[in-house]
Order: C-alpha cells, then sequence, then structure tokens
C-alpha cells in the first residue's frame, strides 16, 4: 500500500464478510437500522454481535467508523486502512482471549473503562491505570469514599475476572 492510500477512506460495511470469517466459531446477530433497538445506525450500517445464549459477549458497528465493545467498554477506528489494520490486531486479541475490556463500577455506576493485555491484569497494575484514567479529583473522591469494582471482560467469559477495591476509611 503506497502511503497516499493510508488517507483514503474505506467504506467500512464493505469490511462485513472478512470480520465475519474471522468470528466464523461463534455465534453471531447481524442487525440494521431497520431493526427497532438499531434505529441510530445510518442507513447501511451494520451491527454485529457475538452472543452466547441471550448475552452479547463482543459488539462491532460499521456504520461510518468502525465500534468495537466489550463487556462495558468500547472504542473507535477511523475509516482508514492503518485505523482497521488496527482494529483486526485488537480483534484478533479479543478472539485469541488475549485481551479484555475493562469497566470500572462504583455502587453500580459506570465510571469508564479501557482494554488491556492478559498480562497487564494484575490488580495492583489495573489499580493503577484506574487512578491514571479517572484522574479527576470527584471521580477518586467517590471511588475513595464507596469503593469500586474492576470488571475485567473477555471473549471467553470463564476468563471473566472482578477485582473489587474497598472503601478508604479516613
Amino acid at each position: 500500500m503506497e502511503i497516499e492510500d493510508s488517507y483514503i477512506e474505506i467504506d467500512v460495511t464493505e469490511k462485513k464478510d472478512e470480520i465475519l470469517k474471522l468470528l466464523k466459531d461463534y455465534t453471531i446477530e447481524i442487525h440494521t437500522n431497520a431493526d427497532e433497538k438499531y434505529k441510530y445506525l445510518e442507513e447501511g450500517g451494520i451491527s454485529i454481535s457475538v452472543m452466547s445464549g441471550n448475552k452479547e459477549l463482543l459488539w462491532i458497528e460499521l456504520d461510518g467508523e468502525i465500534t468495537l465493545g466489550i463487556g462495558g467498554w468500547h472504542t473507535h477506528y477511523s475509516p482508514y486502512p492503518a485505523d482497521y489494520n488496527e482494529f483486526l490486531s485488537s480483534l484478533k486479541e479479543f478472539i485469541d482471549n488475549r485481551r479484555c475490556g475493562v469497566g470500572i463500577m462504583c455502587k453500580d455506576k459506570w465510571m469508564g473503562g479501557f482494554d488491556a493485555s492478559e498480562d497487564e491484569l494484575a490488580e495492583e497494575q489495573l489499580v493503577e491505570q484506574v487512578n491514571r484514567f479517572l484522574s479527576a479529583r470527584e471521580f477518586q473522591e467517590r471511588m475513595k469514599e464507596n469503593g469500586y469494582s474492576i470488571v475485567c471482560s473477555f471473549l471467553n467469559p470463564d476468563k471473566d475476572r472482578v477485582y473489587t477495591i474497598k472503601a478508604h476509611n479516613n
């Protein structure tokens, strides 16, 4: 690929078959804006869900850009070849259960999230990442007062982890 080509937008919906091929070993649901719950998708946009029974384990939206989500975490990729290749690399790590979505919950309220590789899941490392991620004073105070949970969601739910960080009693 020539360097000039890396800044030419791609139609991400045309990548559907390539993505489905990677997900061939999973139960998949595909939705469009014709489905009531997915009216927000643009005309021609697609939502791909990896399912286990009635539970959505991972989701991908091809809707002008690419959105990848697992657990309560999600991220966006621009519709350019380099970003698409980064998406494919991340998706393969999720499929291989080498990467997970990390959600931060405080009193059942979503505080934020990020993704992490399997070797970044020691409690101390996650707490350090949470502190960097949620540096806003009000988040830190709420989390110190109430404690919080760090929820690590893998494509294989048997690998999921939850760390409970107790409140700091002053």
